[in-house]
């Protein structure tokens, strides 16, 4: 049983989607931004199959191994580290 009215139940839904949306967006555009990083850790997995801190770190925060220019764009930014739980 609800509490609340049927316009209410309507707004908290458009609300729920609307911050669904964007951190849907949010995400999207962080991953996109960093796919570079992203596909340096999944060619060293590949590779490795596990790695350490270390080895993430200097692959999210440098070029490392294959370099950033042939794969996306340049490693991760330190500030955004936090948004994708790496920090």
């Amino acid at each position: 049983r609800r509490d609340f009215s049927e316009e209410t139940a309507v707004e908290i839904d458009t609300e729920i989607k609307k911050i669904v949306m964007e951190n849907y967006t949010r995400r999207k555009n962080l991953l996109e931004a960093n796919i570079g990083s992203l596909h340096r850790i999944a060619k060293a997995l590949l590779e490795k199959e596990v790695l350490d801190s270390s080895e993430i770190d200097r692959l999210i925060y440098s070029d490392g191994p294959g370099g950033g220019g042939d794969v996306g764009p340049p490693a991760i930014q330190p500030e955004d580290a936090a948004e994708l739980g790496l920090a």
